[in-house]
């Protein structure tokens, strides 16, 4: 498997949840977040890592942000799918026969979904901070409840 045919296995289920592709990443605009599904490749072999960010919208905000210009970072967790670690499917140069592999990375996929949909909000962000408090290293959980108390005004404006 190949870069774009790895490309082309996302892009359906993508497009499917309403985000729209430019280059290795996917994008979903809502009224409060930019979310970015984003395909890494490594800098050796064919290995790839899935990158799930959201962008807090401020009113002056790029259309397509780089995933490292997001507020809300984190790389897909290291897990076991059917037997394979997440890190032997994303390796195309790994000896997984190639429909399966497919199936696992559509898996993949479908197991990012919900994380993305938490995303798209800051209450959904706020959900998913209570599940991975690992995420308060990244972006701190009092800036999230700062940006939910400035929206909160401006919608009372």
């Amino acid at each position: 498997m190949d870069k774009e045919q790895f490309k082309s296995i996302v892009h359906p289920v993508m497009k499917a949840n309403s985000f729209r592709r430019k280059g290795n990443s996917w994008y979903k605009t809502t009224a409060e977040c930019i979310v970015v599904f984003n395909l890494q490749h490594s800098l050796y072999g064919k290995m790839f890592y899935i990158n799930l960010a959201a962008l807090l919208r401020k009113g002056d905000d790029l259309l397509f942000p780089k995933e490292y210009q997001c507020d809300i970072r984190m790389r897909f967790p290291i897990m076991e799918i059917e037997g394979y670690s997440t890190q032997m499917i994303l390796d195309l140069e790994s000896t997984i026969d190639e429909q399966l592999r497919s199936r696992l990375i559509e898996s993949i996929i479908d197991i990012s979904i919900p994380i993305l949909q938490k995303l798209e909000s800051i209450d959904g962000i706020i959900e998913l901070y209570g599940e991975k408090p690992e995420l308060n290293n990244i972006y701190p959980f009092s800036s999230i409840l700062y940006r939910k108390e400035m929206n909160n005004k401006l919608k009372a404006i």
